[in-house]
């Protein structure tokens, strides 16, 4: 039964440039709701109804996969954490019964006109305090232009809010949102206070003579405090210290101190005489630049300029992986310079180069070299060259000198390069969701497939490139692009089944597809520079994989088939895409969901590739 109480609260706020508006706050009891799971509910019908998502859901509820949901058991349906909304919104009441006096102090609270009604409606499980009033608020709230690939909960994380602020604060009444909309990222009822003016000024402290710089940054969009620290060369500790952070929150044009403001620079002696400034080396190192494309990627410019994205995100001040068309970026190292070369007082004559000189058993870095790069010219692996060198990760710089062999003998033959370069495609992914059944969707079955797959196959020394490592929207154009201009040996692409609607749950079993001449059909042919070896390797990869698949997880074997699909036609390397089940199946659902079941097939597919090599 609902009961109500209801409080009359009279307020006036001034402000010399406002506008007058209404405002309506929302004060809840609890921190989260809650909702509790009825016979047949899915995350799928239980997000929908409240406006997340499936991931925020089993974020908020601590879910590790596709759980069978039992009638009964309860589930927050908002963030159970976001308690600094409720302080604040609690502030905010105290602040207006507080307020009882207008201009001149004249009119009591019984006679202004301006009044608030306290609503308290009490239900069994939830009270709402609903305070409707009239106040002046000045026009200084915050916007956001959609860009294409954003979401609500990109945004709202981006400025600090929760995803039921953004879509209560724009009038969202659900999750989609499109390029180009421009939407409120600040409380649009918060009044700036009014800056107090002192009656004399105070004049500045003194700075000691030689203080220690003080550095300081302003908070970008998409910053955190792990990247902020990380770009200083600190720690997410000192960073919160020097700045009394008593929490992870940071929002968009906060001035943070990223130097030890306790640290005194020591005064430096002066000379006798005074010491001339230094000269500019004449031959400093030039600066590289590059200009973004349509389609580019970061990895894609580091990659091809021989640097690590960490170093190409440095260079340039990037705290996000988002780049433009147009964009300029620094793709060498601003801050190194060329030394200039001595010149000796007399000419040394070369050494005479022996009759059968031993092999070059170090190897010294240039600019533009990578790990790979190195290791492919010297017929090792990765995994060989960071063993050899103790390294721990893939970082190298100009003039390190790595050990690339490990024999002192001079051989008598060449040794061969073997290249096994491998491209992981996770079918789908952000808006194209691929198939859908029983709440689960096709482009999270093959993200977890696909970068399972990748990463053996890393441990095992091959080079792996991949379209995606978490849920993106990619063109299908991009699918075959970056494959054919990185060259690999060859590619894989990992997706799930299903029937059409009049055929749901017909058809069960592991397929393997491939393309040939036979299918060939007007606009969608054989592309010229595809020879018939490359079309026959292709093949050959499909058939090794579906054997692999087929062998480790006992599914059943639907064989490998010519099919006219983009990425296997367009690719410039033996392709094959694999599908792993069929979701409208319950029999082949409950296999392809299940985590045991999903490590047969990554070990499968991995042993097919194994297969195709030869290894």
């Amino acid at each position: 039964m609902l009961n109500k109480k209801v409080l009359f609260v009279s307020s006036v706020v001034l402000s010399s440039i406002a506008v007058y508006t209404s405002n309506t706050i929302s004060i809840s009891a609890q921190a989260a709701d809650i909702h509790v799971i009825s016979q047949g509910d899915q995350l799928e019908t239980i997000a929908n109804q409240y406006g997340v998502t499936i991931d925020e859901l089993m974020s908020w509820n601590e879910l590790s996969g596709i759980e069978e949901l039992s009638a009964g058991e309860t589930l927050f349906v908002t963030d159970p954490l976001a308690e600094e909304v409720l302080q604040e919104e609690e502030n905010i009441l105290e602040s207006t019964e507080s307020s009882e006096e207008l201009i001149n102090g004249e009119v009591s609270t019984e006679e202004s006109s301006l009044n608030t009604e306290v609503e308290t409606e009490v239900l069994e499980t939830h009270e709402t305090i609903t305070i409707t009033q009239n106040i002046f608020t000045s026009e200084m709230n915050s916007h956001y232009v959609v860009k294409h690939g954003d979401s609500l909960w990109a945004i709202a994380n981006a400025n600090g809010i929760t995803v039921a602020q953004l879509k209560e604060w724009n009038g969202l009444s659900s999750n989609y949102i499109y390029t180009g909309d421009r939407l409120v990222v600040s409380n649009p009822n918060v009044t700036a206070p009014e800056t107090p003016q002192p009656d004399e000024p105070t004049p500045p402290e003194e700075e000691p003579e030689n203080p220690a710089p003080t550095n300081y940054y302003t908070v970008k969009q998409g910053d955190s405090l792990w990247a902020i620290a990380n770009a200083n060369g600190i720690t997410v500790a000192q960073l919160k210290e020097w700045n009394g952070l008593s929490s992870n929150y940071i929002y968009t044009g906060d001035r943070l101190v990223v130097s030890n403001p306790n640290v005194t620079v020591p005064e430096t002696p002066q000379p006798d005489e005074p010491t001339p400034p230094e000269e500019e080396p004449e031959n400093p190192a030039p600066t590289n630049y590059y200009t973004v494309k349509h389609g580019d990627s970061l990895w894609a410019i580091a990659n091809a300029n021989g640097i690590t994205v960490a170093q190409l995100k440095e260079w340039n001040g990037l705290s996000s992986n988002y780049i433009y068309t147009g964009d300029r970026l620094v793709v060498s190292n601003p801050n190194v310079t060329v030394p200039e070369t001595p010149q000796p007082d007399e000419p040394t004559p070369p050494e005479e180069e022996p009759e059968n000189p031993a092999p070059t058993n170090y190897y010294t870095v240039k600019h533009g070299d990578s790990l790979w790069a190195i290791a492919n010219a010297n017929g090792i692996t990765v995994a060989q060259l960071k063993e050899w060198n103790g390294l721990s990760s893939n970082y190298i710089y100009s003039g390190d000198q790595l050990i690339v062999s490990k024999t002192t003998n001079t051989p008598t033959d060449p040794i061969p390069v073997t290249s096994r370069s491998v491209y992981i495609d996770a079918g789908h992914g952000g808006s194209e969701t691929g198939a859908s059944f029983y709440g689960v969707h096709e482009k999270n079955l093959n993200l977890k497939i696909a970068t399972q797959v990748a990463d053996k196959l890393r441990a095992q020394g091959y080079s792996v490139f991949e379209t995606r490592r978490d849920d993106r929207t990619v063109d299908l154009h991009q699918r075959d692009d970056l494959p054919n201009e990185l060259k690999t040996d060859i590619f894989v692409s990992i997706h799930h089944n299903a029937m059409p609607a009049h055929l749901q749950g017909s058809a069960r079993g592991i397929l393997t597809l491939y393309h040939d001449r036979s299918i060939d059909e007007p606009g969608y042919n054989t592309l010229p520079h595809h020879t018939d070896q490359m079309l026959a390797e292709g093949k050959r990869l499909a058939q090794l994989l579906q054997q692999g698949m087929v062998e480790s997880s006992g599914g059943i074997d639907l064989g490998a088939r010519p099919q006219n699909l983009h990425v296997t036609r367009t690719t410039d390397m033996p392709a094959a895409l694999v599908e792993l089940g069929f979701m409208d199946n319950w029999s082949d659902f409950k296999n392809i969901t299940d985590s045991v079941y999903q490590a047969k097939m990554v070990d499968g597919l991995v042993r097919g590739i194994n297969r195709y090599f030869g290894v």
